[in-house]
């Protein structure tokens, strides 16, 4: 499922910009692009502390591919961020380029205990969205 970007909500400033699509109620693709600062993460976390608290939980695919650079302070902000919503999140998913990224999220995820998936295709990281939203739509019409 490639995103129709009409249909995404969206946010910038003069070094990034960021879209988040909701294909299902418990499920939110994002993809920012640039260089990456605590005002995109709150564009991100606001949005997913709705959906969270709606509907209980939040299956999240960061098409983060085109991210640039962090500020310092983001990767730490996302980390006590999704460590304050660990049971809500029972899958998250990233579509990077970096090959030691991958690798980091994938030891992290064995470290915490928590669902944490890389992929460097866009092939397999949409593959596994369209599993996710079909899952979750036939859940949530049941």
């Amino acid at each position: 499922m490639q995103p129709d970007d009409a249909l995404a909500e969206k946010w910038q400033d003069a070094r990034a910009h960021a879209r988040i699509w909701t294909p299902a109620p418990t499920v939110m693709l994002t993809r920012i692009e640039g260089h990456v600062g605590l005002e995109a993460l709150r564009f991100y976390t606001l949005r997913a502390d709705e959906l969270i608290h709606k509907h209980g939980r939040l299956y999240v695919f960061h098409h983060w591919s085109g991210i640039t650079a962090w500020e310092p302070l983001v990767r730490d902000q996302l980390r006590k961020w999704a460590a304050g919503h660990d049971g809500h999140l029972p899958g998250t998913h990233f579509l990077i380029r970096s090959r030691m990224l991958s690798m980091a999220i994938e030891v992290a995820a064995l470290a915490l205990g928590r669902e944490l998936h890389a992929h460097r295709s866009e092939a397999t990281f949409f593959a596994e969205l369209d599993r996710v939203v079909a899952q979750e739509s036939a859940s949530a019409s049941s």
